[in-house]
């Protein structure tokens, strides 16, 4: 039953995406969304963080992520969902 499901990209639930535009303080940096701050923790490379840092829209930041997908941190994988909460707290 779709009144059951709760869609992040629109209708009601969209700020609980991370595309949402609502501001989140994270790792000492006040980041336009949770995807930029989520985006950022992947890398070290300081080039790639700026890179973000910079961009105009939380899509273009998400193509920067699998951009740079053969330098993301050799620990991703383990810590992103943790990351991820961490930031989604924050925000909320």
């Amino acid at each position: 039953m779709e009144k059951d499901k709760i869609f992040f990209y629109d209708r009601e639930f969209y700020p609980l995406s991370n595309f949402s535009s609502f501001m989140v303080e994270y790792d000492g940096y006040l980041w336009p969304t949770s995807e930029y701050a989520y985006q950022a923790q992947k890398f070290t490379d300081e080039s790639i963080i700026n890179e973000i840092k910079n961009e105009k829209s939380s899509h273009e930041v998400f193509g920067i992520g699998l951009k740079y997908k053969d330098q993301m941190r050799s620990d991703w994988m383990e810590i992103r969902v943790s990351v991820m909460e961490k930031i989604l707290r924050a925000k909320l």
